[in-house]
């Protein structure tokens, strides 16, 4: 197994100290769905989008992107995955929705993997996407139904509850097999199981989504490619930003074909987030592959 960088060891610390304080804030101040909707977009811009975007960086590491031409062919891979993506979700809705939620808990099985492996790690990344249907099915499929058709979402909400049950029993295996060397993870999953068991499905997104995978996903590249955190931050300015812009252009998009505001932020982030993770977790996978 990998070493756990020193920074990703102090940021576990970080994250279980400040997720049962969030947690007993939203015990008592529990945002209404409105505005957990005008959260989303800033708070997985903010701490959310970084990590992918040192992609540029990773593959300038990965392969020789020397001349002007070969960093516009990968941008142009990139991108054009990244669409591929939203014209499966603009044709088929509800295979897109189930192929995302499929291959994020992959993804996801990437924040454990250094230290459990792939196949003790895959439960883990499978409950991180279940768990919200645990108890607020009906909201999961409510947030589905933005997204998809009605019957196509009640159905992945459905689904998705009786996975989280299997996923549970089987992450509790692994993490009892995993409890001596690698005890930290015990407490993120139990940490993640409070906060699907108390919070709403998009809260309970942004704890994990932006105070979990961003920033480790983030602090574990920046040590792969040997820049301090200040460095990297700096370097996901270009990507950032582009991303950023697109996204702009979207949601003006959107706004005009879709009037419902909910409706509207929750396709551009997600759908958005969809299109962005099919090319960045390829290259994540070949890059952690190098690396181990």
């Amino acid at each position: 197994m990998n070493r756990t960088p020193h920074l990703v060891a102090k940021h576990r610390i970080l994250f279980a100290a400040i997720v049962p304080f969030l947690l007993g804030f939203f015990l008592l101040f529990l945002p209404q769905l409105i505005w957990q909707i005008i959260a989303l977009g800033p708070l997985v811009a903010l701490l959310g989008l970084p990590h992918g975007a040192l992609d540029h960086r990773v593959a300038s590491a990965l392969w020789p992107l020397i001349t002007l031409r070969d960093h516009a062919v990968f941008i142009a891979g990139y991108i054009g995955l990244a669409i591929a993506v939203v014209v499966l979700w603009i044709i088929a809705p509800g295979i897109a929705l189930g192929a995302f939620l499929i291959y994020s808990a992959l993804h996801f099985s990437d924040d454990w993997r250094a230290e459990v492996g792939l196949w003790q790690s895959l439960p883990l990344g499978i409950s991180v996407i279940a768990l919200p249907a645990l108890v607020f099915q009906s909201d999961v499929a409510v947030l589905f139904g933005f997204l998809t058709a009605e019957p196509t979402a009640t159905l992945i909400a459905a689904l998705l509850h009786k996975t989280a049950i299997a996923a549970i029993f089987v992450s509790a295996l692994c993490l009892v097999v995993n409890l001596r060397p690698a005890p930290w993870i015990t407490v993120e999953y139990a940490l993640l199981v409070a906060t699907a068991l108390i919070t709403p499905p998009l809260i309970y997104f942004v704890v994990y989504f932006c105070l979990l995978h961003s920033p480790r996903h983030f602090l574990l590249t920046a040590d792969q490619l040997k820049l301090t955190p200040l460095q990297a931050l700096r370097a996901t300015w270009p990507s950032l930003m582009s991303t950023l812009a697109m996204a702009a252009v979207g949601a003006i998009v959107l706004a005009v074909l879709t009037p419902a505001f909910e409706q509207a932020t929750l396709q551009i982030v997600f759908i958005g987030l969809a299109a962005l993770t099919v090319p960045h977790m390829l290259l994540t996978a070949v890059f952690r592959s190098v690396h181990q």
